[in-house]
């Protein structure tokens, strides 16, 4: 993908643009090798391990469940949803961050012409980007803790259910004691598959931010180089 970027800049070839080449062909290509090397066989393993301890605890009672599908349901509601926020301020962050690079390479080298032509007017400009890309990332932190916040808290609310459920059962006689504490480890073990799937559609939803703005770059060479969102 480097070369090929590469090889798409020498074929539109832009001085005034090269500040932004360099975060495109290293640090915001460098994601792509650390997904794509995931991309097929965490997903299959980790939603196979999932369905097969979902269907031993529907075996086990119908209501166990029951018990454990709301908090998932919340889970797929909330997390994309918050997701976007995230990918919004990174996308914002990573085309501002594009254009301070432009704004650095156009500066002036000679201290002197830079007091004369750079304090007045661009480092104004530079300084109120700087706090940019700092509220930017910020807020994409924020967003970040966020979605940890409510995984664990869900996680730890379907542990409650289940074990509220199963010791209802267990007094109600309908099963018995050894297979609510079957069902408890089942639930324990199948919320590590979940957060797995949860953190690999983070990832894809990240990476797929970053492939449409290089492809955007790629395909439009010449294009708006930092568009406010």
């Amino acid at each position: 993908m480097r070369a090929i970027l590469f090889r798409q800049f020498r074929k539109h070839p832009l001085p005034a643009n090269n500040g932004e080449k360099v975060p495109i062909l290293t640090a915001e290509t460098s994601v792509f090798g650390s997904f794509i090397g995931d991309a097929v066989s965490l997903p299959v393993f980790q939603a196979g391990t999932f369905l097969t301890i979902l269907i031993f605890m529907f075996l086990q009672d119908w209501v166990f469940a029951l018990a454990v599908i709301p908090q998932l349901l919340i889970l797929v509601l909330a997390v994309p949803v918050m997701q976007q926020r995230y990918n919004a301020n990174v996308r914002r962050r990573m085309l501002l961050t594009r254009h301070v690079a432009l704004m650095i390479s156009r500066s002036p080298e000679r201290p002197d012409t830079m007091v004369k032509q750079f304090v007045y007017g661009p480092f104004q400009a530079m300084t109120a980007n700087f706090k940019m890309v700092y509220r930017l990332g910020f807020l994409a932190s924020v967003w970040g803790f966020l979605i940890l916040f409510v995984i664990n808290f869900i996680t730890q609310l379907n542990f409650v259910a289940v074990m509220t459920v199963g010791g209802y059962l267990v007094l109600k006689g309908d099963i018995t004691l050894g297979a609510l504490v079957a069902v408890l480890a089942a639930n324990k073990d199948m919320l590590a598959p979940a957060k797995e799937l949860i953190r690999f559609y983070q990832r894809y939803s990240q990476t797929q931010v970053l492939y449409w703005q290089i492809k955007r770059r790629f395909d439009d060479p010449t294009g708006a180089l930092f568009v406010p969102v």
